[in-house]
């Protein structure tokens, strides 16, 4: 959650903010000793979809620095 934190602070991008921090909250339940159970789904463990989520999330981040840096060198 802290390099969440820290990565939203380096990327001024509202996006990308909101990503990491989707991807932070994710992580928190991920690594609770419980929390993760809520996300339980009939065929899938709530800690597998947390990761999911997690990775779709990060996909995104991946996505939008990829356009940011396109417009940076006038793509």
């Amino acid at each position: 959650m802290e390099l969440c934190r820290a990565a939203g602070a380096a990327i001024d991008d509202a996006q990308c903010a909101e990503q990491l921090g989707i991807v932070a909250g994710y992580a928190a339940d991920l690594f609770s000793e419980q929390t993760h159970k809520k996300w339980d789904r009939s065929n899938l463990s709530g800690a597998d979809f947390l990761r999911l989520e997690i990775m779709r999330a990060l996909h995104s981040v991946s996505r939008r620095l990829s356009e940011i840096e396109a417009a940076r060198l006038g793509r």
